[in-house]
């Protein structure tokens, strides 16, 4: 029996099915596989027993339960070939050179989590096909598709601005955006 999400729950009440479910694990001839963020659940062990409790509260809730605990190794995604199979996925031939730029728009715009970047692809096939229309697109407006999608899904704020003020942005102002300095001074 797959159980997952359980960490989008208010971390309270992930406690509680926990301790609802922990009840039934012990059946005969069933494997129980919870994915679930362990913080959250530390969170709610400590919102349900009180601060004093602590770390070792949360640890010791999760031995009481899980029998063998396994973490995903997010660390070790290999991202350059998802985005080199996800484009050729969508019937596009890009070079080595044009995944990396995807790769580089990705990481710093939505990261690496897996989740993030399928509902990335995921929206970029859909406006990919409405932007076509029966038309075929030119690797540049693909490519320059791909880049404002980033942008709406990680700086909505921007990309809401740029579209309000879709007359005052040039090229000139679309440029001063990549001036780091700009903003470390602290200027908005």
């Amino acid at each position: 029996i797959f159980i997952d999400d359980l960490d989008r729950l208010h971390p309270g009440k992930a406690v509680e099915l926990l301790e609802v479910l922990k009840l039934f694990l012990d059946c005969d001839k069933c494997i129980f596989v919870l994915a679930i963020d362990y913080g959250v659940v530390s969170q709610g062990v400590k919102q349900k027993y009180g601060e004093l409790i602590g770390e070792e509260k949360g640890k010791s809730f999760f031995d009481k339960i899980i029998q063998v605990p396994f973490k995903m190794p997010v660390a070790q995604y290999n991202v350059k070939s998802y985005v080199s199979t996800a484009l050729k996925t969508l019937g596009m031939a890009v070079s080595e050179s044009e995944a990396e730029a995807y790769e580089k728009l990705i990481r710093k715009s939505v990261g690496c989590n897996p989740r993030a970047m399928k509902r990335l692809f995921n929206a970029f096939l859909l406006l990919n096909k409405i932007a076509e229309n029966g038309t075929i697109m030119e690797a540049s407006q693909r490519k320059m598709l791909f880049a404002i999608l980033c942008l709406q899904m990680s700086f909505e704020n921007v990309y809401n601005y740029i579209v309000q003020n879709a007359k005052d942005c040039n090229a000139e102002f679309l440029k001063s955006l990549t001036l780091t300095e700009k903003y470390n001074e602290g200027n908005e």
